[in-house]
């Protein structure tokens, strides 16, 4: 009976040895597999949470349809007069079929990006994308999203900060100019919540691949028509009320 009680004892120290010099041996700077599994397990619902609310966030505002357009329309010299303005109405068009509480902005761009209108009611848009002078030259379509970029970013431009922001852009598709740029201030644009959607018109698909890139999805967000007649007449006959959605 006293062997087996000294031996009892005897392991017990032992174990206790062993954890001692487990916690010893742990190197510094360095947590607990457990500790690790803890933390990593808190980041993951922080961000599960994080998410959850900007998904709520973003039902309640589709629910009251707020939204910020940027109408961006190539004018660079690729691009006939007679197209450039089938583009001008093809834009009346859509903003007569959206809600009239939507805020939106112009941009034109060739070489270099004008900023035609910071953001303002339907009808003045439009007022103002009537009376705009096109530019000519290449098809730098990085300056023009970095024109949206600044536009979304200044609290003085106009835009309902409680509104979802879309960018509609409106081109031949044939980029010429800082492809690589174009690409990535269109990938941040998106990190920031920013939709975007390209129309691209032309018979021939080169350039798909540039115009693929710049949009939010290929499934959703890119449209081809053969012509700018042909966006008209496809955006007249379209019943549907909420081309932001």
């Amino acid at each position: 009976m006293a062997l087996k009680s000294f031996t009892a004892w005897w392991l017990y120290i032992f174990m206790i040895a062993r954890f001692l010099m487990t916690v010893q041996a742990q190197p510094k700077g360095f947590a607990s597999e457990e500790t690790t599994g803890l933390r990593l397990t808190e980041q993951a619902e922080k961000v599960d949470e994080a998410e959850h609310a900007h998904r709520l966030k973003r039902q309640l505002i589709q629910k009251v349809l707020l939204y910020n357009i940027i109408y961006v329309v190539d004018s660079s010299s690729s691009m006939k007069d007679v197209d450039f303005r089938h583009a001008i109405e093809a834009i009346r068009l859509l903003t007569a079929k959206a809600r009239p509480n939507t805020r939106y902005a112009a941009v034109i761009f060739a070489t270099h990006a004008q900023v035609i209108s910071t953001f303002t009611t339907p009808a003045e848009i439009v007022r103002k994308l009537r009376a705009v002078k096109r530019l000519r030259g290449g098809t730098n379509s990085y300056a023009a999203l970095k024109a949206c970029s600044e536009l979304l970013r200044n609290s003085s431009s106009g835009l309902n900060p409680k509104a979802l922001n879309r960018i509609v852009m409106i081109t031949d598709g044939l980029f010429n100019m800082n492809k690589l740029d174009s690409i990535k201030q269109a990938f941040q644009l998106k990190l920031n919540d920013t939709d975007i959607f390209v129309i691209a018109v032309g018979r021939y698909l080169y350039g798909a691949p540039a115009i693929s890139s710049l949009a939010s999805t290929q499934e959703s967000h890119v449209f081809r028509v053969k012509s700018m007649k042909g966006l008209v007449d496809v955006i007249k006959w379209n019943p549907y009320t909420n081309p932001w959605g």
